[in-house]
């Protein structure tokens, strides 16, 4: 993550926590696999009741195209340590089988604390070290009854680049 990435990140995590000391943040989770996210239940939402209202007004329009199905996933997890957690709304694929391929879409949103989190960056924090659930709404087609649920995790190994000054001058590759 570019150095402006990450100071815009940390701006967003202390806009959005209020009034913030500096020395409450928590430590930023790099790798939220560490969570260890299982899925616990699955429903599929057929009316705009008072929590996906708020997800609608968002994102979902209700009543849905013909052919599809909004899906909320539960899931839980554990966090070690306390920590501060960096997600997009569509961070989270639904991954399933169709004829012969394998179909996938993004996530609309997802849900920790009290709200819908949707939209290009979303902090959340974990105030405690222990169990965590979290929800995540999908809208698939009507015919997809099983599918796994992949979420962002960091990969084996650290990508490295030569400092700016170290590069400058040498031209493209060839």
């Amino acid at each position: 993550m570019s150095r402006s990435r990450v100071e815009w990140s940390l701006v967003i995590l202390l806009m959005n926590a209020g009034s913030v000391v500096a020395a409450e943040v928590p430590a930023f989770l790099h790798d939220v696999g560490a969570l260890k996210l299982e899925v616990k239940s699955t429903e599929v939402v057929t009316e705009a009741r008072e929590d996906i209202r708020r997800l609608a007004a968002k994102r979902i329009q209700f009543p849905l195209e013909t052919g599809k199905k909004l899906v909320i996933v539960s899931a839980t997890g554990a966090a070690l340590i306390p920590c501060s957690v960096l997600l997009r709304g569509d961070d989270f694929t639904a991954i399933w089988e169709a004829k012969e391929s394998i179909s996938f879409t993004r996530s609309e949103a997802f849900w920790y604390g009290d709200r819908w989190l949707v939209g290009d960056v979303n902090a959340f924090y974990i105030h405690k070290a222990g169990p965590i659930s979290i929800r995540v709404a999908f809208v698939l087609p009507s015919d997809v009854a099983s599918f796994v649920v992949r979420y962002p995790t960091i990969m084996a190994g650290r990508a490295t680049t030569p400092p700016a000054e170290a590069s400058r001058g040498q031209g493209a590759p060839r």
